[in-house]
């Protein structure tokens, strides 16, 4: 990595020095090393000249570099000239083909307020170009053009048949298309196509969120901001920080609210407030969802011989009959990957202590473990056959009959979820975040049973919400990376409110680890929070 870094480095320091000419010649970058090097560039040269990116398209043989080029000029904000100027230079070299084209009108749509009649012409050019020459149209494709109507009074026919061509309608298609309407000032359009949008991706994208709060102001009429709360709250969607902050400096300003940014600890309360939040329970509709997705899992598994029919309904005529159980554990994944079988016992010891009874799913191979008999004995078991995956039973085992059942287990069931579709998917990791018991750490084996439903909530006597945030670079987290936590005060608490609620910073990037999912992530902010707690009582106890 620290190769490549220099790599880009050195390069960058030829591009702004007298030798492009040679690096020209010599150089090969991928897309990434693309993106990293045009960065650098500008971070130095703010403004380049058409001959200038013209000489840096030629460092780079991939054809991806009008694309990274692109989303440079976005994320540092560079202005539409910079774009005006890639897209003369890449005409020059004979490299502006359809596709790039269409791929440029990012820039145009980010930067729409900047756009002249020139530019409004060359985005329709391109858009009526597009839907000429291809009969069906990729979503990403279809999510270039749709950006590039942001600015252009004629949108709406255009939309509409990108959307009529489009292979997938997918969530980020969707987004775009609202956060059109919204712009266009179609507001009702803009929030029918939202509720469309909400069984097909977790969170919404970050630029429709600050479109929203962008448009309160201008149309106070509207209460956009306040119906995006309740709207958030309905669905149990999740807001991007910088919006977030918008939002926050809008209501500051009003007479009766306060809003904070906060974190939730582990037991649910508000760093802010001190309020409480609930462990909310799925709907009854919810549920339903739910649960049929699972019977479709079953029937596709047995249908391609995953599972067998036999040894799915033998194991829903036991759920039937089976005595009451809070938890589930999935006893394979639990006893092989805990290697501390004294922490093990003594956890399980614990959760039994505490009133909780269990039923463990484990394998036909366990069946004569002494061990594993001994630490589950007082509990109830059921053997699968050896060869059967256990994901499907353990989570159907906790939904069953809205029992409400926790799920104890290192396993975070990405597999599983890879599997589902449309809101089943949604809805598996909203139970998920409220009913997996988490372990503080893999040996460690304290399970930390969750308390509160990290969703947007609003307290019984409507004095507070509190709505999760993710940031905008990991927008479609399930997990929560911080809270927004927003009061209806009097106005002697107004007054008072720097005193009483103080402002704290809030870092909008955090750092994003390959390979780790966004709900192992979550698990090791829990185990943070565990730890740090941990020494908390222990201060306390030496200090008293």
């Amino acid at each position: 990595m620290r190769v490549s870094l220099r790599l880009c480095a050195r390069r960058t320091a030829d591009f702004i020095g007298v030798s492009v000419s040679e690096v020209a010649k010599n150089s090969e970058h991928s897309g990434k090393n693309a993106y990293t090097t045009v960065q650098n560039v500008l971070s130095v040269k703010k403004n380049l000249t058409v001959p200038e990116w013209n000489k840096l398209k030629y460092v780079f043989s991939g054809p991806g570099f009008a694309y990274q080029a692109v989303s440079v000029i976005m994320k540092d904000k560079c202005g539409l000239e910079e774009a005006r100027k890639l897209t003369s230079a890449l005409e020059m070299s004979d490299s502006l083909n359809l596709i790039t084209k269409a791929q440029m009108l990012r820039a145009y749509g980010f930067f729409s307020s900047e756009c002249t009649m020139e530019d409004h012409k060359f985005i329709e050019e391109t858009i009526d170009e597009v839907l000429s020459t291809y009969p069906v149209l990729s979503a990403d494709l279809s999510s270039y053009l749709l950006s590039g109507l942001m600015s252009t009074p004629l949108w709406k026919e255009r939309a509409d048949l990108i959307l009529k061509k489009s292979a997938e309608v997918n969530h980020t298609v969707l987004c775009i298309y609202a956060q059109l309407a919204f712009e266009h000032k179609e507001f009702d359009l803009g929030w029918d196509t939202m509720e469309k949008a909400v069984s097909t991706g977790p969170n919404f994208v970050p630029s429709l969120y600050n479109c929203i709060v962008d448009h309160h102001e201008s149309h106070p009429q509207e209460n956009l901001i306040f119906k995006l709360l309740d709207f958030l709250e309905k669905h149990s969607k999740m807001m991007t920080s910088y919006a977030a902050e918008s939002l926050s400096n809008i209501l500051n300003r009003s007479d009766n609210l306060v809003a904070r940014f906060s974190s939730v600890d582990l037991r649910g309360h508000c760093t802010c407030c001190k309020r409480r939040l609930q462990r909310l329970p799925l709907t009854a509709e919810e549920h339903k969802t739910l649960l049929s997705g699972l019977e479709e899992q079953f029937d596709l598994k047995c249908r391609f011989n995953t599972y067998q029919q036999e040894e799915v309904d033998q194991f829903k005529e036991f759920l039937e009959s089976c005595p009451p159980y809070t938890l589930v554990v999935d006893g394979l994944n639990l006893f092989y990957r805990s290697q501390k079988s004294e922490l093990l016992t003594n956890s399980i010891s614990k959760l039994r202590r505490e009133g909780h009874k269990m039923l463990v799913i484990c394998r036909d191979h366990l069946r004569g473990h002494k061990e594993f008999c001994n630490l589950f004995k007082s509990h109830t078991l059921y053997f699968l056959n050896n060869r059967t995956k256990d994901d499907t039973f353990v989570i159907y085992a906790a939904l069953f009959k809205e029992r409400g059942a926790f799920v104890l287990s290192n396993d975070f069931y990405g597999t599983y979820y890879t599997s589902l579709k449309g809101a089943s998917k949604i809805l598996f990791r909203k139970w998920q975040l409220s009913h997996h018991v988490v372990c503080s750490g893999y040996l460690a084996m304290d399970f930390l049973l969750p308390t509160h439903t990290p969703i947007a909530q609003r307290t019984s006597n409507g004095l507070s919400i509190h709505v999760p945030l993710v940031t905008d670079d990991l927008y479609s987290a399930f997990a929560p990376y911080a809270w927004l936590c927003i009061q209806k005060v009097s106005v002697e608490e107004k007054q008072k409110s720097w005193r009483l609620w103080p402002h704290k910073p809030f870092v909008h990037e955090i750092e994003s680890k390959s390979g780790a999912t966004v709900f192992r992530q979550h698990a090791h902010n829990v185990r943070k929070q565990h730890v740090n707690s941990k020494k908390l009582k222990k201060s306390y106890a030496v200090y008293y």
